[in-house]
């Protein structure tokens, strides 16, 4: 029977060579998405917070890639003295390429809290498209038909509902905080202030860098910085279907949470 994943991480980071990265701490927050839903932001104004130290790289990806660093890597990324120590991987909520993850975190980090940022989930599949063509995975003479299989990366990120489920198995409702990005764009400090009261830190904290808009820009770049001029947009067939196919589980997800999301387009 294999080892239970805390045990593996135990074992692997016992060596001589690792001993010294060991005495970093283990987080006790996790941003777990949605990608293009502001995390790189969220993950900046966080780590201005004088009681909190967030990850040196910003997406560990410990928990979706689990043979990739062991625990004293993993722990050499929070090695500053603070309250609460936290890390952004959007990719946490990407089960449709990896499951599993929630599991493998509760099993380590059994009293993790979670802060899951979402946004309009067709305005963020999108935008997740535009951010492939920028890494060159895909053209942007490939929208069309990219959007015409809606079982494809960007769509199966917007599944909110489908996403989050498993962190509330493993976690409970309570330990998860679920924000609309569009609130930490224009209602930024009470978003933030809400933030900090749900990990314990000061809520009152502020700092000049929550001013600054952060991944904000008019023209969208394809590979090599390409500029797109006219970044693509839906039919409005396109994006009736995808509405169809996302309202069932954006419906579920609502009621979940208890939110209404009324500024979104589904």
């Amino acid at each position: 029977m294999p080892l239970p994943l805390r045990d593996r991480f135990r074992r692997r980071s016992a060596s001589p060579s690792t001993t010294e990265e060991s005495d970093g701490a283990l987080p006790t927050f996790a941003v777990i998405g949605a990608m293009k839903g502001g995390t790189s932001a969220l993950h900046k104004y966080l780590g201005e917070h004088p009681q909190v130290c967030m990850s040196t790289k910003k997406e560990t990806d410990f928990f979706f890639r689990p043979e990739g660093h062991d625990l004293a890597w993993y722990r050499s990324q929070f090695t500053e003295s603070a309250d609460q120590y936290g890390e952004s991987s959007p990719n946490y909520t990407k089960r449709h390429l990896v499951d599993g993850i929630a599991q493998r975190m509760h099993e380590l980090l059994p009293d993790l809290r979670l802060i899951y940022l979402v946004r309009d989930p067709i305005e963020r599949a999108v935008s997740h498209f535009l951010h492939n063509v920028h890494k060159g995975r895909v053209g942007s003479d490939e929208f069309e038909t990219y959007f015409t299989d809606l079982d494809n990366q960007a769509v199966q990120t917007s599944r909110y509902h489908w996403q989050l489920e498993p962190f509330v198995e493993a976690y409970g409702l309570n330990r998860i905080l679920v924000l609309a990005s569009e609130t930490l764009r224009d209602d930024r400090a009470e978003t933030i202030a809400q933030v900090f009261r749900f990990l314990d830190v000061d809520p009152a904290f502020w700092s000049p860098t929550f001013d600054v808009e952060r991944h904000v820009t008019s023209r969208k770049t394809g590979p090599y910085g390409k500029l797109l001029d006219q970044p693509p947009v839906l039919s409005s067939q396109q994006h009736a279907a995808i509405a169809e196919y996302l309202r069932p589980d954006i419906d579920r997800f609502r009621a979940l949470v208890g939110q209404d999301f009324t500024h979104w387009s589904i």
